[in-house]
């Protein structure tokens, strides 16, 4: 195997030009030069198959604005570089790409495809650690989409435009994960386009409406709440699943203008139903993305001045996850939000660090335990230690308790048998259009 320095002679006089000033990498410049001096004369190097490995690293604008500005990232990439760098040794060539990536080409024999993988796995053993930058530690998650040469394509544009693809699917599969290109990934990317391209006219184009999950008092057996949800019915798309275009709004930023749709509507039928005898608390969920929207505490104190909303009567539901993620500045926003009377609601209780500390820490009047924990009822009789313990703790610290996804009888009875305070789930009854929950509630208000 030759040596890769051969490759870089046409740089070592054009730096400026060829390599990354703050990592000292080459860049995309020097990428496709040498791609084009490859594939004219790939037999000289010993190189005839290649793997494309395009690393990609999350949450590092979060970081940055915790810490201390942008040189952050520049001294994150620095040390990324320098890590890579190890796990590759002088087995393949890296390279600084577009904003915080990095490419590594790979050579391999075609029947050494497991070499590719054992490094991919090493990359990403290496950053589940803590990396120590500038006294901070931190901790970012890493994905890898991978595109074979000449498998996949023998044009550059093209491999890369693959591996980003893998990259999707990586990022979709959850944390810490590498993807392999392959065919079907190629629809699933296609789909996604489509969701962003249609999805930024849906509210324009009346497309948007909500649908409300009701929400039963164990003790009195009446619907006293329900959570809003957003449905979305497209021309081309049809029934898009909130699974796929809440991810996509988030990812996009669209989460932000999605968010101010779903609270106006949200708080519009709220007034409705109170004016219509119906007091129904209602839920609405926020996103962290819509928490660091500076104009945020303005549009929500404006819409219940708009529709003449009581604030005790809104809940924002804020999940696990979300809370993770958020700073102090943000953590600040849900203390206002708290002031102006609005409940916070701590959503999917159980699916991640289900610590009772963010009770301590955040003005948290409810938990709602997620349904994961609610399907295992009947099959594993230490969960109902663990929601009893949960709501005994929770009793003490003076928050509500929610099981949410309760879909049986044996559920309902066994969760009512542990006092949980609400229960909300298909027992009840699948999500409803506002007339649905009216009619619920005469019909079959009392369980």
């Amino acid at each position: 195997m030759m040596k890769f320095e051969e490759l870089f002679d046409f740089a070592i006089h054009n730096k400026s030009i060829y390599y990354d000033h703050i990592t000292g990498l080459p860049n995309r410049n020097c990428l496709y030069k040498l791609f084009r001096k490859l594939q004219l004369n790939n037999k000289k190097y010993g190189i005839t198959n290649f793997a494309l490995m395009l690393i990609e690293f999350e949450n590092l604008k979060h970081i940055n604005g915790i810490y201390t500005g942008h040189r952050f990232i520049d001294e994150f990439s620095k040390l990324s570089a320098e890590i890579l760098k190890g796990c590759i040794n002088d087995k393949g060539i890296m390279f600084k790409f577009d904003g915080e990536s990095f490419i590594i080409i790979v050579p391999y024999d075609e029947v050494q495809e497991e070499k590719v993988s054992a490094l991919a796995e090493s990359i990403i053993k290496k950053f589940k650690n803590y990396v120590k930058v500038n006294f901070y530690e931190v901790s970012s998650t890493v994905y890898i989409g991978i595109a074979l040469y000449p498998k996949h394509s023998v044009e550059l544009d093209k491999l890369l435009e693959l591996a980003d693809i893998a990259l999707y699917e990586a990022r979709s599969c959850g944390k810490n994960t590498y993807k392999y290109y392959d065919k079907v990934f190629y629809k699933n990317f296609q789909r996604k386009s489509r969701i962003i391209s249609n999805l930024k006219k849906a509210i324009d184009n009346h497309e948007l409406y909500l649908e409300y999950q009701p929400q039963l008092d164990i003790r009195s057996g009446q619907i006293v709440g329900v959570e809003a949800l957003t449905r979305w019915k497209n021309y081309e798309l049809g029934s898009v699943p909130p699974s796929e275009f809440i991810a996509v709004a988030e990812e996009t930023g669209f989460i932000i203008e999605l968010g101010r749709w779903l609270i106006k509507n949200s708080f519009n039928r709220c007034s409705q139903w109170c004016k219509k005898g119906y007091p129904l608390i209602t839920s609405i969920n926020i996103s962290a993305a819509q928490l660091q929207d500076s104009c945020l505490l303005n549009f929500i104190e404006d819409m219940l001045k708009e529709y003449d909303v009581l604030p005790s009567m809104i809940k924002f539901e804020i999940t696990e996850t979300q809370i993770v993620e958020l700073t102090v500045k943000n953590a600040d926003i849900i203390e206002k939000i708290k002031r102006l009377g609005i409940g916070i609601v701590l959503d999917d209780f159980g699916v991640a660090y289900s610590s009772l500390n963010y009770i301590t820490l955040f003005p948290i009047e409810e938990i709602k335990i997620d349904k994961s924990f609610i399907d295992m009822i009947g099959k594993n009789d230490k969960v109902l230690i663990i929601i009893d313990t949960v709501k005994y703790l929770a009793g003490k610290l003076g928050v509500k308790v929610t099981a949410e996804g309760v879909e049986t009888e044996e559920q309902f009875r066994m969760l009512k048998g542990l006092s949980c305070d609400k229960i909300q789930g298909y027992y009840i009854s699948r999500p409803l259009p506002a007339k649905g929950i009216e009619d619920l509630i005469k019909h079959k208000s009392v369980i």
